[in-house]
């Protein structure tokens, strides 16, 4: 039965991808959106959080929830 309804059943799986290796802070980060926020005095709806993976560090901005990629990039 688990045969039958496992999706990778007959097919060849090929090799995990190496993590890259990080000499230091902040050259491999993640950028994570917090939405559906109450809207705050300043009229942010959203979080911005900037994680470095190297260190644990992260930095947290506010933002909207609207923003376009030319502005987030600002």
């Amino acid at each position: 039965m688990c045969a039958q309804v496992n999706q990778l059943a007959g097919k060849v799986v090929g090799l995990p991808k190496q993590l890259p290796v990080v000499q230091g802070g902040w050259e491999y980060i993640g950028v994570d959106f917090i939405t559906g926020m109450p809207i705050s005095l300043g009229g942010n709806d959203c979080i911005v959080a900037f994680m470095d993976h190297f260190s644990k560090c992260a930095h947290v901005l506010p933002c909207i929830e609207t923003i376009h990629a030319a502005e987030f990039a600002q």
